[in-house]
């Protein structure tokens, strides 16, 4: 994403979907992505906000911080709210810019879906710093926490999303 290879201009529209906040260097990264589309072009991110995957998210990091496990910067909560956004998008040279706040949430079926999303997601690269018999042991005692969430109809993933869109205007 940091050398797209592309001319400035080639493009009518940019997207870059939930992937902005892996970037260091946010600001850096949206002028580059916005010097890819035609004046007039339109650039638009999608990333989660503040409180996403709560409360389940916050069980695991207080559960994982127990065990000593350390968290790396959350530079990504720079942008987690709509001022954090119009803000990089401002920063980017870019006008008009809307923002929408929407919850994509549902009810996962069961705590093992949680894991799935634990174990196929930025998660774990938190969990892989227990040791084997730690992580099961993790694993055990956070599904049951999980699992004590649900309700008739699942257990509610929250998630909020941030939608921001831009235009290029030179």
């Amino acid at each position: 994403m940091q050398t797209l290879g592309f001319p400035n201009a080639r493009f009518d529209a940019a997207i870059c979907s939930f992937g902005i906040f892996f970037v260091e260097d946010m600001d850096t990264q949206l002028a580059h992505i916005a010097a890819t589309v035609k004046p007039g072009g339109m650039v638009a991110i999608c990333n989660f906000q503040e409180n996403y995957f709560s409360p389940l998210k916050d069980l695991m990091v207080k559960r994982l911080t127990t065990y000593g496990v350390q968290f790396p910067p959350q530079t990504w909560k720079r942008i987690a709210n709509e001022a954090g956004c119009r803000e990089l998008f401002a920063k980017a040279g870019l006008r008009g810019v809307r923002v929408e706040q929407k919850n994509v949430g549902y009810y996962l079926e069961n705590e093992q879906q949680w894991w799935d999303i634990i174990w196929n997601a930025g998660f774990r690269r938190m969990v892989s710093q227990l040791t084997p018999s730690d992580q099961e042991r993790f694993q055990r005692e956070h599904l049951a926490e999980t699992a004590a969430l649900a309700t008739k109809d699942g257990i509610w993933l929250d998630v909020g999303v941030l939608f921001t869109v831009g235009t290029k205007l030179n």
